[in-house]
């Protein structure tokens, strides 16, 4: 036994010990800042990528079985003096696309695009955004959870796509910010040209990571290619918090007071 312990305790073994020790820790030292935020850029980009492929794939889902529920909708009696019915319209056309909204969800896809947001998120890259330079720009709506108001991409809960035009980041110390945006709904037999919104409106620094943003009651217009119809107000005229849960040069993800997920694409110039 005496042996054995004078053999355990040689110098030769301590040194090979101690030098397997300090080249584990030289190839794993997550102490080395450059190291780490390398790593935390790559799991960034990657959770990234993720997530836009969730969605492509859950918009792809979603505008296929919608043209599917279109199609079984072609036998409505369409009334070709839409200029003269065009409210009535309107609200058929409403009703249709709550029946096609319905059934065109998919739980397992929402669900996987949900959980890719969450995990998106972990990697937030700004500490700061409300105030961070990198809010301005033009982002363009990539998904939303919330089919209900304009900052939503709907125009009478008609599903279109939001853009939006940051011009002036709001400060912590009062200071307003100010963006720019528009909505634009496709068209369809019976609304040929869309609607289509544009408005504008302030925002404030709640927090380091909330906004306060005004939405205006904005006028969006019924077009029938190329023939002008109507302009009408939206009926919205009030604030709302939201919270940004992730930015960076690419992508803006915000959270609104009721949970609701809206995803943002930084536009290419």
């Amino acid at each position: 036994s005496s042996s054995s312990s004078s053999l355990s305790s040689s110098p030769s073994r301590r040194k090979g010990f101690f030098r397997r020790l300090l080249s584990r820790r030289e190839r794993y030292d997550y102490n080395d800042e450059d190291n780490l935020n390398q790593l935390w850029s790559a799991l960034r980009e990657a959770a990234s990528v993720r997530l836009v492929d969730r969605i492509t794939d859950y918009n792809n889902n979603n505008n296929a079985q919608k043209q599917q529920d279109s199609s079984n909708n072609i036998n409505i009696n369409i009334n070709n003096n839409i200029n003269n019915n065009i409210d009535n319209n309107i609200d058929n056309i409403n009703n249709i696309d709550n029946d096609t909204d319905s059934k065109s969800a998919n739980p397992d896809a929402l669900e996987s695009v949900l959980k890719a947001i969450e995990d998106t998120c972990q990697y937030n890259p700004t500490s700061t955004p409300t105030t961070s330079e990198k809010l301005k720009g033009t982002w363009r709506q990539l998904f939303t959870s919330n089919r209900s108001g304009i900052l939503s991409g709907n125009i009478r809960n008609f599903e279109g796509t939001l853009s939006m035009d940051i011009t002036q980041v709001p400060s912590l110390s009062g200071g307003l910010g100010e963006y720019n945006a528009s909505v634009s709904v496709e068209g369809n037999a019976f609304n040929p040209g869309g609607l289509f919104s544009r408005f504008d409106g302030t925002i404030t620094a709640e927090n380091p990571t909330s906004l306060g943003i005004s939405i205006p009651n904005a006028e969006y217009q019924v077009l029938s290619t190329p023939i002008f119809l109507k302009t009408s107000k939206t009926g919205e005229k009030e604030a709302t918090s939201l919270d940004i849960r992730f930015l960076d040069e690419n992508y803006l993800i915000i959270q609104d007071e009721r949970g609701s997920w809206t995803v943002f694409e930084r536009a290419v110039k």
